[in-house]
């Protein structure tokens, strides 16, 4: 029951985590684009 209740929490943590990796990545890979080369 407890893992139950915790299910909301544990989908609401990784939606926020993936809208933050979505947004800070390209802000990151656009702010290091003039100083550092893209590595295939």
């Amino acid at each position: 029951m407890v893992a139950f209740r915790s299910l909301p929490l544990h989908a609401a943590f990784i939606a926020a985590a993936a809208l933050t990796a979505s947004i800070s990545a390209p802000a990151f890979a656009a702010d290091n684009y003039p100083s550092r080369p893209i590595r295939m």
